[in-house]
C-alpha cells in the first residue's frame, strides 16, 4: 500500500483512507500483499497511551447469564431478569450461555467465517461489491445500537473499561458476548450503561468474531425520536438526555476523532 502525501510532502491521511477502500480488498488485502510495515493509517501519533490504565485485571470478569434456568421450576426467569438488569447497570457487557443454540451450528458459523477470511482478493472484492449493492445490509449493521450479539472464537482481545482499568473478556465455548451500547444508556435514562471497549491484539493467531446487531432500520426510523423511557422520568430522576433521531447518533459517531474519548451521548444531554 503506498502512503499518500500532500504536494508539499506532507502526509495525507484521508487520502490514504479513500485508497484503501477503493481496493475493496480491507486489512486482508494488505496482508496478503505481502505487508512488512505497518502503514501510517494505522498510527496514531496524538494518541497518548498510560501503560497503568491498559494493564487488565485478570481477577474480575464479566457477568455470565445462563438462560438454562428458564428450563427450570421456581423464580429462575425473574431470577435472569435481575441478573440482566445488574449486568446492564454495572457492565454493559455480558455473556450469554445455554441459548438453545445448538454448539455444532456455531462452530459451523466460526468454520465459515474463517473459510472465507481464506478467500482470494478477487473474490473477497467482488463480495464487497455485492454488499455495497444492497442497502439493506448497509444499513442494518451502521450506527450506534440497542443491543449486539457477538460470537467470538477462542483467540480472546476482547477489553472493558470497568472501574478505572481493562477488563479481559475470556471466552466461553458456545457463549454469546452481549453489549448494550450507547442508545440502551440514552432511552433509560443513565439506569444502563454503555461501557468504553476495545480490543487488544493478540500473538497466538488471528481472531474472529461474527457480531449481530439488533436495532431499527436507519431509513424507516429516520423521523423517529428516542428519548428516555417515560416510565423512568419522575421529579427525583428527570430526563437527562433530549430526544434525539437514530441519525443524530450515527452522524455523530462517525464524525468522531480516533482520539475523542468522550461518549457521544455527552452531545445529548440536556
Amino acid at each position: 500500500m503506498m502512503e499518500a502525501d500532500h504536494e508539499d510532502g506532507s502526509y495525507d491521511r484521508n487520502k490514504e483512507l479513500k485508497l484503501l477502500e477503493e481496493t475493496k480488498a480491507g486489512v486482508k488485502g494488505l496482508v496478503d500483499a505481502g505487508l512488512t510495515k505497518l502503514p501510517k493509517i494505522f498510527v496514531h501519533d496524538g494518541h497518548k497511551v498510560n501503560i497503568s490504565s491498559s494493564s487488565s485485571a485478570t481477577n474480575v470478569s464479566i457477568p455470565v447469564i445462563d438462560l438454562g434456568l428458564l428450563h427450570e421450576e421456581g423464580n429462575s426467569r425473574h431470577e435472569i431478569i435481575q441478573k440482566v438488569k445488574d449486568a446492564g447497570e454495572k457492565w454493559d457487557f455480558f455473556q450469554v450461555v445455554n441459548c438453545d443454540i445448538p454448539p455444532c451450528v456455531l462452530d459451523e458459523m466460526l468454520d465459515g467465517v474463517r473459510e472465507c477470511s481464506t478467500t482470494p482478493t478477487s473474490i473477497f472484492r467482488k463480495l464487497q461489491r455485492l454488499i455495497e449493492g444492497t442497502p439493506s445490509l448497509v444499513y442494518w449493521h451502521q450506527g450506534p445500537l440497542t443491543v449486539t450479539n457477538s460470537l467470538p472464537f477462542a483467540v480472546g482481545g476482547l477489553q472493558v473499561f470497568y472501574e478505572n482499568q481493562w477488563i479481559d473478556v475470556t471466552p466461553i465455548s458456545a457463549a454469546l458476548i452481549t453489549n448494550l451500547g450507547d442508545m440502551m444508556q440514552l432511552i433509560t435514562n443513565d439506569k444502563f450503561m454503555s461501557a468504553k471497549h476495545g480490543v487488544l491484539a493478540q500473538k497466538v493467531g488471528p481472531r474472529v468474531l461474527i457480531s449481530c446487531s439488533l436495532r431499527q432500520h436507519v431509513q424507516d426510523e429516520c423521523l423517529r425520536m428516542y428519548g428516555p423511557i417515560k416510565e423512568l422520568v419522575t421529579e427525583e430522576s428527570p430526563p437527562i438526555y433530549k430526544e434525539i433521531k437514530m441519525l443524530d447518533l450515527i452522524k455523530l459517531a462517525y464524525t468522531k476523532k480516533l482520539d475523542d474519548d468522550v461518549s457521544p451521548l455527552e452531545h445529548f444531554r440536556i
